[in-house]
This record gives C-alpha cells, sequence and structure tokens, in this order.
C-alpha cells in the first residue's frame, strides 16, 4: 500500500532529475561542440534518448493522466527508455580496462556460482551433523541436560 506509493513517488522524481541531467550533458555537448557533435552516433543516441524521455514523461504522460499506461504507443516509448542502459555499456567499451574487469567479472560468475553452492552444501551437511550430534547425545534427555 503505502510504501509502494511512496516508492513508485520517489522512481517518478528521480525519472525526472535523470533526465533533467541529460538534457543538461546534451545542452553542454551542443554549446561545446555545436551541431558538428551530431556527426558522433553516440550523440543522435543520447538525443533520442532524450527526445523519447521529453515526450513520454513531460508532454504524454501530465497529458494523459492515469490513462498513460493504458496507451500503446506510450508503452512502447518506456521501454525505449531502457536502452538508456546502454549509454553505461558505451562508458564501459571506452574504459578498457574497467571494461576487461566487467568481462572478467562475467565470465568468472559461473565459477562464483558453483562456489556459492558448494559452500552452500557443506554448511548444510556440517549443520545437519551439529543437529544430530547435539541432539541424540545420551546426556540430553526431553530436549534439556541433565
Amino acid at each position: 500500500g503505502d510504501l509502494r506509493s511512496e516508492a513508485m513517488e520517489a522512481t517518478i522524481i528521480l525519472e525526472h532529475v535523470f533526465l533533467a541531467i541529460y538534457i543538461m550533458e546534451l545542452g553542454l555537448r551542443f554549446y561545446a561542440f555545436h551541431l558538428s557533435c551530431l556527426a558522433d552516433t553516440w550523440v543522435l543516441f543520447d538525443l533520442f534518448l532524450v527526445v523519447v524521455g521529453v515526450v513520454s514523461q513531460w508532454i504524454a504522460t501530465p497529458i494523459l493522466g492515469e490513462k498513460a499506461e493504458q496507451v500503446g504507443p506510450l508503452m512502447v516509448l518506456r521501454t525505449v527508455r531502457l536502452m538508456r542502459l546502454a549509454k553505461t555499456v558505451r562508458l564501459l567499451i571506452k574504459f578498457k580496462e574497467l571494461w576487461m574487469l566487467v568481462r572478467g567479472l562475467l565470465n568468472s560468475a559461473s565459477t562464483m556460482l558453483y562456489t556459492i553452492l558448494l559452500l552452500f552444501v557443506l554448511l548444510f551437511i556440517f549443520a545437519c551433523l551439529v543437529m544430530e550430534l547435539l541432539f541424540e547425545h545420551p546426556k540430553i534427555v526431553g530436549g534439556s541436560l541433565r
């Protein structure tokens, strides 16, 4: 109920904040490089994301209100916003050492998962062993020491 609505409110506020930050970033890029920055495909991608965000957050949602959740094309625009994650991937690619670290972590994920599984199984076996030794001990009668 109430906690969920507060979380949704915080998410909406964060969406507006991030959209404003993206707009400032794009504006600074245009200020620094003028229209020549449009030659870079990543800048065009950023421009597309900003336009989609402005249309879905600041134009369509206030006009449609509660009906915004039910409009099909608007939902497509909202899912397109997930492409913002590609901006993060782009930054990782530019920093080769960081990208090597992320790639190494992704490559070792299965090994780490199997290690955690093995530790869990060992912990479970020893927990069962301790329970058997403690509660089957002849000095313990009726759940208490005598």
